[in-house]
């Protein structure tokens, strides 16, 4: 007779790339974190909160329709708007499952 654990939960786990200066590479720090985990068979969620530039939204963006043009997967993180805070409550939910 097997006795089924129920799954384990983790927290999630939050990375925070930021500097008050712009031009400093947060955007692209963040994608290759982004990426890495992803490669690494982990599940991620992005959120950018620059509402006004909007760099690594764009980013993402780019990424999303160059893997469309070529055919392939490259692995782009799930984006969440930093606006929405229904979409923050998603987040939380997302990561827990």
């Amino acid at each position: 007779m097997s006795v089924e654990r129920p799954a384990r939960v983790r927290p999630a786990q939050v990375i925070l790339v930021g500097n008050e200066k712009g031009g400093s590479g947060k955007s692209t720090v963040a994608m290759h974190i982004a990426i890495s985990l992803i490669k690494s068979g982990h599940r991620v969620a992005t959120i950018d909160l620059d509402s006004r530039q909007k760099t690594f939204t764009n980013y993402i963006e780019n990424r999303r329709a160059w893997a469309e043009h070529i055919g392939r997967d490259l692995g782009v993180p799930d984006m969440i708007a930093s606006w929405c805070s229904q979409r923050i409550r998603w987040l939380t939910h997302w990561l827990r499952r």
